[in-house]
C-alpha cells in the first residue's frame, strides 16, 4: 500500500508529467462535487465515522444473534470501508471493501451493490497510486451497470473508467470515455450539477492531454457555470473547478485569466482543507509550473517551499485523511 508520503514531486521531467499528484485532484473531482466540510467540522466528523466504525464492525461480529441478513452484513463492510477511507485508513479500507464484494458477489439481487462498492474500491486504489488495479475495477464496474440498464450509472461509470486511464497516462481513451460521458449525462433529466460539472472538468483534462485545450477551456467554463448555479462562492466545488480552469487558460495562451483563477482556487481550497492535503499541494504545483512557464522563478521558489512545508507536514501525520467527504458512490 502507497501511503501518502510517498506523493511527491519529482521535479525533473518536462511538464504535464512533472506533476507527480496527476490525477487524485481530478478524480477528488470527477467522483463528486459534494463540499469538503470546514476544519472544525471535519475533525467532528472523524469522531462520528469511529463511532459509526466501531458500532458497524460490532454488528458484524454479533450478526447472528441479530438476525442479519447477508446483504444487511455486506452493506455493513461496504460502510466501514467507506469510512475507513474518509479517515485515511487505506489497509483497512480495502480489505473492508473486500469483505463486502465477497458477500455481493454470491447475491445476484445485489449486484448494484457489488458495482458500486467496486467502483469505490477503484477509488482507493487511484488515492494509493495503483492505476492498473483501479482500471481493472472501472472496467468491470461499466459492464456491471451495463447489464443492469442504468443510464445513468453507466454514464457515471464512464467518466470514471476515463480517470483512470488519465492516471494510466492513457489520454485518447481517457478522453474517448470522458466524451461518452459528457455526451450521456448532459441528455439525462435524472443528472445533477454534480455528475454534468465533474464529467466536463474529465473532458476538460482530457482534451488538454490530447492537444485539444480549446475544447478543453470550454468544457472547463460550463463548469463553472454549473457550479456556481449550486455551490457557495468559496465552496470546496468552486476552488477546484477555478483551479482546472486556470490550468485549461494557462494552456491556451490566457495568462492573465489564468493566474487569477489558479490563485483563487488554491485560496478556496486552503479554506476547506489542511495545507498538507494533496489536493492543496496538486493546484499548488500546477501554479508553480506556471510561474515558471512565466520566467517568474522566484516566485515559483516560493511555491516550491510551501508545497515542500506540506509534504513534511503530511509525512508527520500517518492518520491524515487523503481522500474528500462525500468522495464515494453511497
Amino acid at each position: 500500500m502507497v501511503s501518502p508520503r510517498s506523493l511527491r514531486r519529482s521535479g525533473k521531467k518536462p511538464f504535464p508529467h512533472s506533476i507527480s499528484l496527476p490525477w487524485i485532484w481530478l478524480l477528488a473531482l470527477a467522483f463528486s462535487l459534494t463540499a469538503v466540510q470546514p476544519t472544525l467540522a471535519r475533525q467532528n466528523i472523524s469522531g462520528q465515522k469511529g463511532t459509526q466504525i466501531a458500532q458497524a464492525r460490532r454488528a458484524i461480529d454479533d450478526a447472528r444473534r441479530l438476525n442479519l441478513t447477508d446483504d444487511a452484513v455486506g452493506r455493513l463492510w461496504a460502510q466501514i470501508a467507506s469510512d475507513e477511507q474518509d479517515l485515511g485508513q487505506f489497509d483497512r479500507a480495502e480489505n473492508a471493501y473486500l469483505h463486502a464484494l465477497h458477500v455481493f458477489e454470491s447475491q445476484p439481487f445485489m449486484q448494484e451493490d457489488y458495482a458500486v462498492t467496486l467502483n469505490n474500491l477503484g477509488t482507493l486504489y487511484t488515492l494509493t497510486q495503483r492505476g492498473e488495479a483501479s482500471l481493472n475495477c472501472r472496467k468491470r464496474t461499466l459492464v456491471i451497470f451495463q447489464k443492469l440498464g442504468d443510464p445513468l450509472q453507466v454514464a457515471r461509470a464512464e467518466g470514471h473508467l476515463s480517470d483512470a486511464y488519465l492516471m494510466l497516462g492513457k489520454n485518447k481513451d481517457a478522453r474517448h470515455h470522458a466524451e461518452i460521458a459528457e455526451r450521456e449525462l448532459a441528455l439525462l433529466p435524472q443528472a445533477s450539477r454534480e455528475d454534468k460539472a465533474s464529467a466536463l472538468v474529465g473532458y476538460a483534462f482530457a482534451s488538454c492531454f490530447t492537444g485539444r485545450c480549446g475544447e478543453g477551456v470550454v468544457a472547463a467554463r460550463q463548469a463553472m457555470s454549473l457550479v456556481q448555479g449550486g455551490f457557495a462562492p468559496e465552496s470546496f466545488p468552486m476552488g477546484q473547478v477555478h483551479v482546472v480552469l486556470g490550468f485549461t487558460e494557462w494552456k491556451t495562451g490566457e495568462k492573465a485569466k489564468a493566474e487569477q483563477d489558479l490563485r483563487e482556487g488554491i485560496r478556496i481550497l486552503r479554506l476547506n482543507l489542511p495545507p498538507s492535503h494533496p489536493l492543496v499541494l496538486h493546484a499548488l504545483e500546477i501554479y508553480r509550473h506556471y510561474l515558471s512557464d512565466l520566467h517568474r522563478e522566484v516566485e515559483a521558489q516560493r511555491i516550491a517551499e510551501q508545497e515542500k512545508d506540506g509534504e513534511t507536514s503530511q509525512s508527520h501525520c500517518d492518520s491524515c485523511t487523503v481522500s474528500v467527504y462525500g468522495l464515494r458512490e453511497r
